[in-house]
């Protein structure tokens, strides 16, 4: 008896393999008579394996959540700020098209 069931894909293709007696199919099979599943059914969890972390383990992954945000809005803002610039310096090289776009070519090629 196992302490916890297999994943689901192997236990759905048990399932397929047995409603349909006489067809080819691709099983799993342990050659161990059930040693190796007993194994694999030691193998935590995604949530296990948090909880086993602690609060070491949350504060990591609290950090690493903040910088993925802090590394999408750096991404948008400088996609942004890259549209303004790549459209500012059109604008300068071309101000008979763009007259109302003069102001941004100024404020963008303005060094701080």
């Amino acid at each position: 008896v196992l302490s916890r069931q297999p994943a689901a894909h192997l236990r759905n293709a048990a399932r397929e393999f047995a409603t349909r007696p006489g067809d080819v199919a691709a099983l799993t099979v342990d050659p161990s008579r059930g040693s190796l599943l007993g194994l694999l059914s030691y193998t935590p969890s995604l949530r296990e394996r948090i909880d086993q972390g602690g609060s070491i383990g949350y504060i990591t992954i609290v950090l690493g959540i903040l910088g993925l945000c802090m590394a999408l809005w750096r991404g948008v803002y400088l996609g942004v700020r890259a549209e303004i610039w790549f459209d500012a310096r059109f604008a300068a090289s071309h101000p008979h098209k763009f007259r109302a776009a003069t102001w941004l070519a100024q404020k963008a090629f303005v060094k701080p």
